[in-house]
Order: C-alpha cells, then structure tokens, then sequence
C-alpha cells in the first residue's frame, strides 16, 4: 500500500563509500501501471547546497532512486544539479523525480508554468510525479523583484491571503500536463477524504498517490482506507516521526514499544 519518503537528518558528514553494496529497493505499481520506488529520500528544510549533495549522493550510492522536493523546499535547483549524471553516473530514466505545486499556483492558468519552474530547477524534461503540495489556495502576490511571495499575509490582519479555487479546477490543469507529456504521474498531498471524493467526481486521471504524514503515533486510517478504496497509494512521509521539530514531540525511535519490537527482532529502532 505505502511507499514512504524518509525526512533524514542532513549533516555535512562525507558520503558513504562507493564501495558499500547499495540496496535494491523493491517498487510497486500505480494506478496508471507505473512504478514507484518505495523508499524515497524527502529533503524538507534542506537548503544547504553542500549539505544537499553529500545527501543526494550518500542516497543514491546506497540504492535510494527516490528523491522527494517541493517548490516551497526552495532546492530543487541544487537537487537538479546533485543528481545531474555527470555528477552520478545514473541516468535520468534511473531516477524517480517528485515534486509539488505550490499553494499560490492553484489557478489554472499558473499551473503549467509552475510545473515548467520546476522542470527548469531540476533540470529535467520531465517529472515522474507531481502533488497537489496541500489543498489551500494561496493569493498569487509578487515581490518587488516580480518573485512569487511563498506566504502572503493581509497587511491589516496578518492573516493568510487565500482564494476560493476548485480543487477540480486545479486538478484539470494537472490533467493536461500529462498529457502534454511533462508529468508521468499526478498526485495529491495532504487531502483528506471530502477532498479526494471532489475529485473523483469529474477526474479524467485519478490521483496516482496521496503523500501524508503516517507512522506509529499519526496511523491516518480513516484516509488511508479511502485511499485504498479509489486505488490510490499513500506516500507516508516522516514515517519516523520528526523528533526535534516541536519540543514536546515524543521521540517515535525511543519509544518503549518499538524498542522492545526491535530487541525482538535483534535490530536497531
């Protein structure tokens, strides 16, 4: 049912050596009859280009193919240059590219030039999947220099600036990008299941996956069984938890269960 992208801990640490046997990670269908890893690497707050090479290439020297961005995350230019061949020796058609259009970019008219961003940052000509990032319309507003504001706010309240798009309107849009040949596969992230079934209701494409958060302590059932329901896959992202980034969060890996779960098994958590 899962395929699950690893938020990993980033560090400047030196790749892993080249001579360490990489993993083969086992892929699964979708439901237009393409495959999709099951193992990702996600690279949410990764900013750093250093840091971003020596995580791509650690990832990819050990098996990952997977490798998991969003406008939003900022990098995917420096993605676009980690995983270019000259510097991997793999080959694109190698490689499985997600990446997630952002909340000011619903409109219809901005989706394809969004996408098209993307595909110029990655590098690529093509994306083999593409979200929905969540399912709030940001208000397109521009900086001076005539960039797209990531967060706009009311001047008076301090509040979010949204707008009312269909989410089906949107949907349309990414429709046509896969038939024009610049995304294999169309998803969603972060929808529940009113909002998968707005879709259904007049889709040409049913969504290829929903990427949500889901792991011991946020297990999502209600959305993963609506999900099964349409045929739809989940892509569980933080499927360790994210220790560290609210302080009370519980710590999933020191959790008494898994751990007795793991000595059980004679592995680490």
């Amino acid at each position: 049912v899962f395929s699950g992208v690893v938020r990993r801990a980033f560090s400047s640490s030196s790749p892993s050596s080249s001579s360490s046997k990489p993993i083969i990670v086992p892929q699964i269908k979708l439901n237009n009859g393409t495959d999709i890893p099951i193992l990702g690497l996600g690279t949410w707050k990764a900013t750093s280009p250093h840091i971003i090479n020596d995580a791509v290439r650690s990832a990819l020297q050990a098996g990952y193919r997977h490798i998991d961005t969003a406008h939003v995350y900022g990098n995917e230019a420096v993605i676009g240059d980690a995983i270019d061949k000259k510097n991997t020796g793999i080959h694109r058609e190698d490689l499985y590219l997600v990446t997630k259009l952002w909340n000011t970019e619903h409109r219809p008219e901005r989706v394809r030039a969004a996408c098209e961003n993307s595909l110029r940052n990655l590098k690529t000509s093509y994306l083999d999947l593409y979200l929905i990032h969540w399912p709030v319309c940001f208000v397109p507003k521009q900086e001076e220099n005539g960039s797209t504001i990531l967060y706009p706010t009311d001047p008076t309240t301090g509040e979010a600036l949204k707008e009312d798009i269909p989410l089906h309107a949107t949907w349309k849009a990414m429709e046509k990008l896969v038939s024009d040949g610049l995304v294999k596969s169309i998803g969603v992230s972060n929808f529940n299941c009113d909002m998968i079934n707005q879709i259904s209701y007049s889709c040409d494409i049913m969504p290829a996956v929903n990427q949500i958060e889901v792991h011991p302590f946020l297990t999502n059932d209600s959305i993963i069984a609506c999900c099964r329901r349409h045929n739809i896959r989940i892509t569980a992202y933080s499927p360790l938890g994210h220790p560290g980034l609210r302080p009370d969060d519980p710590v999933l890996l020191q959790n008494d269960t898994v751990l007795d779960i793991a000595r059980k098994h004679n592995k680490s958590p």
